[in-house]
């Protein structure tokens, strides 16, 4: 069975990963599930992770603190 990639699915990781929080926090899932590139070709969970992880830094603040 192939993996598929579900609002559903991306609703469990962002609550069991503490390391998530951040995205989790400051965007409702329908938000976070449009900053997931390449949902077709994630095959696994661990690249679900990994995409999550680049939606999070690809959406943290830039620039001077």
């Amino acid at each position: 069975m192939a993996f598929e990639v579900t609002k559903a699915l991306v609703k469990e990781m962002l609550e069991e990963d503490s390391s998530l929080g951040t995205l989790a926090n400051q965007y409702t899932l329908d938000e976070i599930w449009d900053l997931i590139e390449g949902k077709d070709e994630i095959g696994s969970e661990d690249a679900l992770f990994e995409a999550l992880m680049d939606a999070m830094y690809a959406t943290r603040p830039k620039g001077w603190l």
